[in-house]
């Protein structure tokens, strides 16, 4: 397990494995490896939250294996990879297959470029994420992502199809964003709907969530 008071340095890396012996001797002179876990990522998609030492989540994301996530890395030996640390990591757009089997564990990653955030991680299609946490009993994030600059509405809606909440109503620009709701409801299934009006026409997408108090 990885010691309470380890410390990672800035751009630094920490390897966090299964079995610290067998990644040490596939990937010698790799410092900094953390493990002896007692699970394995799922293979078919996984929801991964960092922490800080507050306990406050500084990162999170849900990956998976299907398009439009790269499925080159879907148990074939490539390792997912972020294309630049200042990406939006939620998207499947700011991720890549790494270049060779195994991918670069411990070091830069092997397909990493320096590209623009308004350029790499603006989508070719409006994008709405599975909240997260999901269930959730107090507050979840919602991530949302725009190919075009237009009028913007994120909104909260119970099983009648009653407005609970209006998280987002102005015109955005395109990009990647997240709203946060706090939920001051009872518990129960809820739907958020994100409706965007933009050069491309008007689009709506509804997905689903579960308040549990």
């Amino acid at each position: 397990m990885m010691p309470d008071h380890a410390v990672m340095p800035a751009y630094g890396y920490a390897l966090l494995c299964a079995d610290t012996l067998l990644v040490k001797a596939v990937y010698p002179g790799i410092d900094n490896v953390y493990g002896n876990l007692a699970f394995n990522l799922n293979n078919n998609g996984e929801c991964l939250t960092l922490y800080d030492a507050a306990g406050q989540i500084a990162d999170s994301l849900a990956f998976d294996d299907v398009q439009p996530w790269p499925v080159e890395a879907d148990g074939e030996g490539y390792t997912l990879e972020l294309i630049d640390p200042s990406l939006d990591n939620s998207l499947p757009h700011s991720w890549t297959a790494s270049s060779a089997i195994g991918g670069t564990p411990g070091r830069s990653n092997s397909r990493a470029t320096l590209v623009p955030l308004e350029t790499a991680a603006q989508p070719s299609q409006v994008e709405l994420m599975e909240n997260y946490p999901n269930p959730f009993n107090s507050m979840t994030r919602i991530r949302y992502a725009l190919p075009g600059a237009g009028q913007t509405t994120l909104a909260i809606y119970d099983v009648l199809g009653r407005s609970v909440a209006t998280l987002v109503e102005k015109h955005q620009m395109p990009g990647a964003y997240e709203a946060l709701w706090k939920a001051d409801v009872a518990s129960g299934i809820y739907f958020y709907r994100l409706t965007c009006a933009h050069e491309k026409g008007r689009e709506i997408i509804v997905k689903k969530m579960l308040l549990l108090k």
